[in-house]
């Protein structure tokens, strides 16, 4: 997998339609190859001009930014255990009423 990393604003209609006060960060997909997607930042925080305060939000931000282009492994590896681990508490809730279903999870041998 493949990341375009822009830190830009997004503006136009994309910025229209974004709640006030918020930071995003933009997933796109690219057109041409489903294995690649570009990230955009955009911020509609209301900035004060003399403020000399840290803003936390924007280094969390920029930071999750910062681990997508090195971590992107890491990040898709996370996210695929989540999923299952999702999916799998669902399966055991559909059959939690029956004693004969077992729900397999490799995560959970016993050695």
């Amino acid at each position: 997998m493949k990341i375009q990393n822009e830190t830009i604003i997004v503006n136009g209609e994309e910025a229209r339609n974004l709640s006030k006060n918020r930071m995003y960060l933009i997933f796109e997909p690219s057109s041409k190859n489903s294995d690649e997607f570009s990230v955009k930042l955009a911020d509609t925080t209301i900035k004060k001009e003399d403020s000399t305060e840290d803003n936390k939000l924007l280094y969390v931000v920029m930071g999750l930014m910062s681990m997508v282009d090195s971590d992107l492994d890491f990040l898709i590896d996370k996210g695929q255990e989540v999923i299952y681990d999702l999916y799998l508490e669902r399966k055991k809730q559909q059959f939690k009423n029956f004693e004969n279903v077992i729900i397999f999870n490799p995560h959970e041998r016993i050695h």
